[in-house]
């Protein structure tokens, strides 16, 4: 038997189980992103493109997305969670190309 049970914080229609006292509302509007989504949102964080760009982007929440950069600052255990990845990126970069360097005065 299912009962009406209030409003929640954002005024939608809170409903409680009478058998098992479970709370929920009808229609939540969280959703979990997959997998690939966090696998794309991991590479642009590395292109370093703005939190506020992913979010307007990917349709996802502000609040989820700074929730999950500390969950991957936490779990590094480094101030830059991404440096081992783009480290080794850039250096197989700068192994492919001579760069030699300019000295001043040579043209």
């Amino acid at each position: 038997d299912i009962i009406k049970n209030g409003l929640t914080r954002r005024a939608k229609r809170n409903y409680k189980c009478t058998d098992c006292g479970r709370q929920f509302v009808e229609a939540p509007q969280w959703r979990v992103i997959p997998p690939d989504t966090q696998a794309t949102i991991d590479r642009l964080l590395l292109e370093k493109i703005s939190l506020a760009g992913i979010v307007r982007g990917w349709r996802i929440s502000a609040c989820w997305l700074q929730g999950y950069v500390k969950q991957i600052f936490k779990l590094s255990g480094s101030t830059t969670p991404f440096a081992s990845v783009c480290h080794n990126s850039c250096e197989k970069r700068c192994h492919s190309l001579s760069v030699k360097p300019i000295m001043r005065g040579q043209f």
